[in-house]
């Protein structure tokens, strides 16, 4: 195994273990964008923008 991978799946296990959550999970991300949709530049502008809208809150 790579250990890229192995590093991976102990990320994975600890995340699991201490959260109770799932890691990989889009429900356990503040955000998640499908950057197919947006393209890359319309991505980057929306990510800024919710940054800046958090950041401000």
């Amino acid at each position: 195994m790579a250990r890229a991978e192995k590093t991976n799946k102990m990320r994975a296990s600890y995340y699991n273990f201490y959260t109770d959550k799932k890691w990989g999970d889009a429900e356990t991300y503040d955000l998640c964008v499908n950057s197919s949709i947006l393209g890359d530049k319309g991505t980057a502008d929306f990510i800024v923008d919710y940054v800046s809208k958090v950041i401000n809150q």
